[in-house]
């Protein structure tokens, strides 16, 4: 008995031993965090860099100091390129455009911070302040970037002048899944799933054709250490957690916002729109609309946001009309209403914010 039992311990043991060897090579295989991110890294990367409380913060700010500020926050996981057609837009149409990269992402460092909404806020207020932004922005994020800046807006009301939210993903992610939710094992799940969500970007295209280089570019940061770390902190943090509701002091502030919604996204669905509308509850005005809603065919890029002009509007490449503002007085009385400053949504919509991409 003692001879058998010897033998089936010494099995187990080999068994084990052979387990965690495979674990270890699918880690070394899977593992694409191969070098520290520093100034060699760094050089011959467009936009600036400046060092705030957390770390280096990678940047572009474009346009004249003297004119209106516009601030562009990403998704979850997609440096701050994922603007590239919007920034050009806004700088042609005369505005002076900034965005960056959050810590984790880009050419952005990696601290060793909780990656929660705080730490998105601090990065935010301290860029602006670092920049001597002082006077109010014009805020625009994508998905987790919504709620980062309806966050910041929630904070920060004297701050914001204008808010804009393109498929936000309030409550995406109320809690971390199993088992990225368990410590250690989701460090070594997020090393596995990591080439699936560099591959998973093209998901998010309706012709994935169109951007080749999409994911190789994605890629990129994804070499250097820390990566992995600020997307997992971030899921298991509150930037994906909070409802819509939860901005009690946005929800009574008179800071316009405008709502921009796929009816075609799977990441964020469309039907989440209706609790966004309801968290932030606006009079209704003759012929306002409550929400820009776009199909996959109008959901291409931005070409122009809005020439905020007298005659006013957000206007396509040919120069159209497509979404047209009224006036100050008619903003300030529809400063308690969800899309402020909407007043007409044309059928000519031929192209609106950004092209579809992964949050």
């Amino acid at each position: 008995m003692r001879a058998r039992g010897r033998r089936l311990l010494s099995i187990l043991g080999v068994a084990v031993g052979a387990l965690v060897l495979l674990l270890a090579v699918l880690y070394a295989a899977r593992n694409l965090e191969h070098a520290p991110l520093d100034d060699a890294a760094r050089r011959g990367a467009p936009g600036s860099f400046v060092r705030l409380a957390e770390g280096v913060t990678h940047y572009e700010l474009t346009g004249a100091d003297s004119a209106r500020t516009v601030v562009l926050l990403s998704g979850m996981s997609v440096p701050y390129y994922l603007w590239d057609p919007t920034r050009d837009a806004l700088t042609a149409a005369g505005y002076r455009v900034l965005r960056y990269d959050y810590y984790g992402r880009g050419l952005s460092d990696r601290p060793d911070v909780e990656y929660d909404l705080n730490t998105y806020d601090q990065q935010l207020s301290g860029l602006l302040d670092t920049l001597k932004i002082r006077g109010p922005i014009d805020l625009a994020g994508v998905s987790m970037g919504g709620v980062v800046a309806a966050d910041f807006a929630n904070r920060h009301p004297a701050r914001v002048h204008s808010l804009t939210l393109v498929d936000p993903g309030f409550a995406v992610v109320p809690r971390a899944p199993f088992p990225l939710s368990v410590p250690g094992l989701g460090e070594y799940a997020m090393t596995m799933l990591a080439p699936v969500l560099a591959k998973g970007q093209s998901d998010d295209f309706l012709h994935p054709e169109r951007y080749p280089d999409w994911v190789p570019r994605y890629r990129q940061q994804m070499r250097y250490y820390g990566f992995r770390r600020a997307l997992l902190r971030t899921m298991r943090g509150d930037a994906m957690r909070p409802s819509a509701d939860a901005f009690t002091t946005l929800r009574g502030s008179s800071v316009p916002i405008l709502l921009v919604w796929g009816r075609e996204d799977h990441t964020v669905p469309f039907a989440r729109s209706a609790g966004v509308r309801q968290a932030f509850p606006r009079p209704a005005q003759s012929g306002a609309r409550s929400i820009m809603s776009v199909s996959n065919k109008e959901f291409g890029r931005l070409v122009e946001y809005g020439d905020r002009s007298r005659r006013g509007g957000i206007r396509n490449a040919s120069g159209q009309s497509v979404i047209k503002w009224p006036d100050q007085s008619e903003c300030r009385q529809a400063a308690r209403g969800l899309v402020t400053c909407v007043r007409a949504l044309r059928r000519q919509i031929q192209s609106t914010f950004i092209y579809s991409h992964s949050k």
